[in-house]
């Protein structure tokens, strides 16, 4: 495929035009990513003991004024970016521990509903809420990870203003 007259041919998806190549001019976003862009890090700072119970509280509240069914809708479409509602208010973001990549929509429907809900939900309830206080508890460790990120390999950070 090729432009009009005395001009380079046009870059198919997933190729670098030869000024691009180059370095003439940079690479439309789309195609960068397609040709093996990866855009620098997001220097952010994991999230305080304070900012994981803010957190926490304002998912909570969100959940009794909507009943449970308002923040469940929310959390599905806030979940595709490693976040919950009230993280998603405050600018956290759920990580993997390792990698430091935001969790996508699957890893936090196994953090947030399987592992949280059914698995340490029924833990709490089995054991009249002791391990549901040892689970927050945890929150003062040195890393700042609770029992249910340490099962789902995350972290939560505060990502960086603008």
């Amino acid at each position: 495929m090729t432009t009009p007259e005395n001009s380079e041919p046009v870059a198919h998806i997933g190729e670098r035009s030869q000024a691009g190549a180059r370095g003439d001019h940079p690479q439309p976003a789309g195609l960068m990513r397609v040709a093996g862009y990866s855009p620098p890090p997001v220097i952010s700072r994991p999230a305080t003991a304070g900012d994981r119970i803010g957190a926490a509280l304002l998912d909570g509240g969100i959940a009794v004024v909507t009943l449970g069914v308002g923040w469940f809708i929310w959390s599905l479409f806030t979940w595709q970016h490693g976040q919950s509602p009230g993280k998603s208010l405050l600018g956290y973001v759920v990580v993997d521990a390792l990698t430091g990549e935001p969790f996508g929509w699957g890893r936090m429907f196994v953090r947030e509903l399987l592992i949280r809900a059914v698995l340490f939900s029924g833990a709490g309830a089995l054991t009249c809420g002791v391990f549901s206080l040892v689970d927050a508890g945890t929150i003062f460790r040195q890393d700042v990870r609770c029992l249910h990120d340490q099962a789902a390999g995350s972290m939560v950070v505060v990502l960086p203003a603008g």
